[in-house]
């Protein structure tokens, strides 16, 4: 690190320092020049190369050294060249060789950093600061006010972890020198805020003590010493509800992390805040030392042991990549032995793994995990368990792990060892939950005793890590695991670099910016899917999965609820899929091709005893060539280029459930008695060969079973093997859980529409999950329904809703919102329901609107101050049931003539646009809309006579024109006696006239409620 510079003139320097290098580590990785952000910089290797240089700065290092632990897996030559041309990168974009002086010292041998050229780095201010503190003479026991100045600096400079999200999974060395920083850096936070904390308070400066006592929560609000310190601070302050429900707070923090009671000290404390009885501050809790600079950790870099990491892990008998597994042989075994032509490669491979060939052949992998477990691991077993400890040896069932990292990064955990993960939820504090660098099996799901494996074990990425991280070359099992909630630039849930199998595994919930919501497949690595559920990912390509010419193959497995820009389910660019009894169904994509399966790139993408249908977007099934192995339902092949062979059954309803929880280890979507996937799969013997269906469904249950009740059996198509005597168990939902940016537009919506003065506002801006939080729901992780009517909320209408992607429901008719109806409300496309009615919104309404496909309800009455046309675009809401835009306190101001386009909304049920502006005749295209009940056009300057299409409206049953200032005229059409469902119809305050038609005159007597004009037409008309 930097030497220390003197007190007064730390600000001063750094402020200097702006006009040079300027790198930010707390947080996201930010790199600047001059004060602009830096662009040129070739890959994350370049820029993790100047990083490392950066904070290592006190010392030159060896080329060598560096060159291997950037690039391990590639030769000494090609590291070297690599790294030659990382420098020459880096000296470029830096402008090293006008710099004076440079940033970089390079010898023959070695570089490093010039502390001497202009620079300014936040981890050595950080440090800097707190060593100010630590060496300034204050009196012991008191308060110091220039140490408090330098320790709020300090503070606001701590924005995030060390390096936050930011990663280079095939640097193994790279990554523990990140995690050993981060994990120090975040220590010294910790102490800072605990050394405010006590200054504070011993000022009696409550309110500036909760807000660092707020901040030491949330930066391990696993710890419940931390849940203490607020709990009293907020008791001292007077707020003692406050201090109560803290403890609720943490009760439920130690109960979902840890499955225990809080502590008898914690529980003591709130016993005694109920009763009054206050706990006052620690005697002299400031201390003359450093804040937290504990002794500080280096990597022993130069003397680390850097074999490449190939090098160190043995591999199996078979070649890299061959495992037979499941039934499935990976995608590179069957490349190479050319397996379409020559089947007997695959025998003889399966012989050589000692699985049988024949009858009911190939083991599935839900008949015995243990096997495959073996095949994996099989070498020393590691224990993990919500109550262990990092510091335990973690080699008994006793003296188990805290963390899955714990056992994995032990010194002795060994390629081919396993790790026995007990049920729980398991986080952690890097930019990813797991780092695998080992060949290992990971299993899941035990018991606390490790007798028993009955559940699942959870690994949360919490919204801002990446839930496993797979390095290069290394070949994984993965066994009941629900991964949920990571968050990535790419794999949110995993990231792929090597092999890994999945079992009885769910990946729900998880982003990526980039590609691959739930799986990133990186080129040369191989996933397969075994009984598992890829679910509620999203990303800007794959949000199931992502493979960037890598190879997946799943059998028995679900791939659902999925988003993208592009490959709802899966976007495969050149690399190689395999689906065999797979189920890929209501998967989405906003613009580019491929709900269900986008193939780009000349890849290859094969199904067999698949269903892919239910998806939704553009090229809603699949897009590009598909190919087949037979017994497949294709719900739509329109946009995709598939030629059907024997079984294949295209542009069908496969006629499934929801997905929910039918038995087994994940959630699938049962078939629906009469589905045309009953009994129309492969013929063949189950496991036969590796065209067949498997011996057993996702589920685990045999076989085939006779779903049609035909008196054959033979596999039913896709994930589920219908048994004709179940019925559907009822739905399961996930753990709901709000991402951080969720949280961030709720406070700032509460901030901008009165918050304070809200009829009710219970819960919110409280430490409390924001799906507790009064008229929030949530569903799958994220906010589902916003629903606050007639709440008392003021101000213009807030723009930021829009970042609140997964709403269905926003209804916040009732209130006093001014302003206009912000067009981004248009980008979210999964809003079912929209009610702004009965607020004091005004201007046009947003065109944008129309870009909501799945909105069914869009009510805007009772906003008088609306103006300007009826946009064409709402002719696009094809899913729209109900269209109100009528007031009754004055008139709206719309204007312009009923938009033709309404016609296409050919589900509208209900239509007003009374008490407005609108003027034109009535269109006679509105003859389409054939389901509409309650049609409304009061207090209008409509103009003309009814067309005589309104007849088709067969299934109206109130019918209100008139009233007003109204220009219609001419005969009621004599089609209007198809209307025989009517009940109310009113067309007085017109010159509108009845036929004197005697058929027509009994109709239009039954009408219970008629506001009629009572003129009769003349004869002629």
């Amino acid at each position: 690190m930097m030497a220390l510079r003197p007190l007064g003139s730390l600000m001063d320097q750094a402020q200097a320092a702006l006009n040079g290098l300027g790198i930010t580590l707390f947080g996201s990785l930010q790199i600047v020049s001059d004060n602009k952000p830096i662009s040129g910089l070739a890959s994350d290797k370049v820029r993790g190369l100047l990083v490392f240089l950066a904070v290592e700065a006190d010392r030159p290092h060896r080329r060598d050294f560096l060159a291997e632990m950037f690039w391990p897996n590639k030769p000494r030559g090609v590291a070297r060249n690599n790294l030659k041309q990382a420098i020459a990168n880096l000296r470029k974009v830096l402008g090293d060789r006008e710099t004076t002086p440079p940033f970089l010292i390079i010898s023959r041998d070695e570089i490093q950093f010039n502390l001497e050229s202009p620079h300014r780095f936040d981890v050595n201010e950080f440090s800097e600061l707190l060593e100010a503190c630590a060496n300034h003479s204050h009196q012991e026991g008191g308060g110091c006010e220039d140490c408090e100045e330098l320790l709020k600096q300090a503070s606001e400079l701590y924005r995030g972890e060390f390096l936050a999200q930011f990663a280079l999974p095939d640097s193994q060395a790279f990554e523990e020198w990140a995690l050993i920083y981060r994990e120090v850096f975040q220590q010294r936070a910790a102490r800072t805020y605990r050394e405010l904390i006590s200054l504070f308070e011993e000022q009696n400066k409550f309110k500036e003590a909760r807000k660092y006592a707020r901040r030491l929560v949330r930066l391990a609000p696993w710890n419940e010493e931390s849940h203490r310190i607020l709990m009293r601070l907020l008791a001292r302050s007077g707020k003692r509800s406050a201090a109560l429900k803290q403890y609720e707070i943490c009760r439920r923090i130690t109960a979902e992390e840890f499955g225990v009671e809080p502590s008898k000290a914690t529980k003591g404390l709130y016993q005694r805040i109920r009763e009054g009885k206050i706990d006052a501050l620690p005697v002299s809790s400031f201390q003359k030392q450093s804040p937290a600079m504990d002794e500080t950790i280096r990597v022993p870099a130069e003397s680390k042991d850097m074999t490449p990491v190939r090098s160190r892990f043995p591999r199996w008998a078979l070649p890299s990549a061959a495992v037979i597994v499941a039934g499935i042989v990976l995608m590179a075994w069957l490349a190479a032995s050319n397996f379409r032509k020559t089947p007997n490669g695959i025998k003889d491979a399966l012989a050589q793994t000692g699985q049988p060939t024949s009858g009911e052949g190939i083991l599935p992998i839900s008949g015995d995990n243990e096997i495959i477990r073996e095949a994996f691991g099989g070498g020393t077993t590691w224990y993990v368990s919500a109550n262990g400890d990092d510091s335990n040896d973690c080699l008994t069932s006793t003296t188990e792990c805290f963390s899955i990292n714990g056992a994995l990064r032990k010194d002795g955990f060994a390629t081919g060892d396993t790790a026995l993960v007990a049920t729980g939820v398991y986080t952690d504090i890097g930019s990813e939950v797991v780092a695998l660098f080992h060949d290992a099996a990971l299993s899941g799901g035990w018991d606390e005793g490790f007798t028993s494996q009955s559940g699942l074990s959870t690994i949360d990425g919490e919204g801002v890590r990446r839930g496993i991280s797979i390095t290069h070359g290394t070949e994984v099992f993965v066994e009941r695991f629900l991964i949920q909630y990571g968050s990535s630039t790419d794999g949110g849930g995993i990231f792929v670099n090597g092999t890994v199998v999945l079992s009885n595994t769910t990946i729900n919930g998880n982003t990526a910016s980039d590609e691959g919501g739930g799986i990133f497949v990186q080129s040369g690595a191989t996933v397969i899917l075994n009984n598992s559920t890829i679910s509620n990912n999203a990303a800007n390509s794959g949000g199931g999965i992502f493979i960037a010419g890598g190879m997946l193959l799943t059998n028995n497995s679900t791939i659902s609820g999925n988003a993208a820009g592009g490959g709802g389910g899966i976007n495969n660019v050149g690399g190689t899929v395999d689906l065999n009894s797979t189920t890929v169904t209501q998967n989405k994509v906003s613009h580019m091709g491929g709900g269900g399966i986008r193939n780009e790139n000349d890849g290859i993408v094969t199904l067999r005893n698949s269903i892919v249908a239910g998806n939704s977007g553009a090229a809603q099934d699949c897009n590009g060539i598909i190919e087949s192995s037979g017994y497949n339902i294709i719900g739509n092949t329109i946009d995709c280029s598939f030629e059907p062979v024997v079984g294949d059954l295209i542009n069908i309803d496969p006629n499934l459930n929801f997905l929910q929880d039918n038995g087994g280890f994940t959630l699938t979507h049962a078939l629906n008695h009469g589905s045309p996937a009953i009994d129309s799969g492969n013929p063949a013997i189950p496991g036969s060969d590796l065209s067949a269906c498997p011996t057993t469904d996702q589920r685990g249950a045999k076989r085939p079973l006779d779903g049609d009740d035909s008196g054959g059996s033979r596999c039913d198509i896709g994930a589920y093997e219908l048994d004709p005597t179940s019925s559907t168990a009822p739905f399961l939902e996930l753990e709901t859980k709000v991402y951080p940016d969720e949280s961030a537009v709720l406070e700032a919506f509460y901030l901008s529409t009165d918050g304070d003065n809200w009829k009710d506002a219970s819960g919110w801006l409280s430490d409390q999950s924001v799906c507790s939080w009064y008229g929030i729901t949530c569903v799958e992780g994220s906010v589902s329904k916003l629903g606050l009517a007639d709440n008392q909320l003021n101000g213009p209408f807030p723009e930021n809703l829009s970042d609140i992607s997964n709403i269905i429901t926003l209804d916040l008719h009732g209130n006093s919102l001014s302003g206009e109806i912000p067009a981004g409300l248009g980008d979210l496309q999964n809003l079912v329901r929209l009610d702004l009615s009965f607020n004091r919104l005004n201007g046009n309404i947003p065109p944008e609107l129309g870009k909501l496909e799945n909105l069914v309800y869009l009510v805007l009455n009772g906003n008088h101050l609306l103006s300007g046309p009826i946009p064409p675009e709402l002719g696009n809401l094809s899913s729209l049931n109900d269209l109100m835009l009528s007031s009754y306190e004055g008139g709206t101001q719309l204007s312009g003539t009923i938009p033709v386009e309404l016609s296409n909304l050919t589900k509208l049920t209900h239509l007003e646009i009374s008490n407005s502006l609108v003027t034109g005749p009535i269109p006679p295209e509105l003859g389409n809309l054939t389901n509409l009940i309650f049609l409304d056009l009061t207090h209008s300057p409509l103009s003309g006579a009814l067309p005589a299409e309104i007849g088709n409206l067969t299934n109206l049953q109130i019918f209100h024109i008139g009233e007003g200032r109204n220009s219609l005229y001419g005969s009621l059409p004599l089609s209007m006696t198809n209307w025989t469902k009517m009940r109310s119809l009113q067309f007085n305050g017109t010159d509108i006239c009845e036929p004197s038609d005697s058929a027509f005159q009994v109709w239009l007597d039954d009408v219970p409620e008629l506001y009629r004009t009572s003129i009769l037409c003349p004869p002629d008309q």
